[in-house]
């Protein structure tokens, strides 16, 4: 951050603020996390929100909880959400590190993360769907369930054709 403020003649402005934290995010996100901490953060920043269960999807290790706790309470990342219709508390990636993270697994060298992420954001929202579908079998569809079946599959394709 500070070479861009040097550059800029001494002007931070937001452009080189917002270039200041992604490059520090870039840095830190390839030296400090390990394997699974970086599989987790790619595969969440596909997600706007998230709850326990999209993190247990996507991590699928024993220590999930503990893995989850960590991650909501370092506040750096992650920013809690808005709560779901059904009273769950979501969460979210903070903009800049999300979008950072797509701009990474964007970067031609990052296409197996890539394909892992949206692997398993296809995965999630296709099972998500097949839920729907087989609870739908035996009773009327409201529209509120509509729309987030909408939702589900829309993101799926997403995930599928990225």
């Amino acid at each position: 951050m500070c070479n861009i403020y040097q550059n800029n003649g001494g002007i931070f402005d937001c452009q080189s603020e917002t270039e200041g934290y992604a490059n520090l995010f870039r840095r830190y996100f390839s030296r400090h996390p390990g394997n699974l901490t970086q599989a987790l953060v790619s595969g969440l920043s596909l997600f706007d929100h998230w709850d326990i269960e999209v993190v247990r999807h996507i991590y699928q290790g024993d220590d999930c909880n503990r893995v989850f706790q960590e991650l909501i309470q370092n506040a750096a990342p992650v920013e809690e959400g808005h709560k779901a219709s059904e009273g769950a508390l979501l969460w979210h990636l903070v903009d800049i590190v999300r979008k950072t993270m797509q701009a990474i697994l964007s970067q031609e060298e990052n296409w197996g993360m890539r394909l892992d992420a949206n692997r398993r954001k296809y995965h999630y929202e296709r099972q998500k769907v097949d839920f729907l579908m087989e609870a739908w079998g035996k009773k009327q569809v409201g529209y509120e369930e509509y729309m987030t079946f909408s939702t589900h599959c829309r993101e799926a394709f997403h995930a599928a054709v990225q």
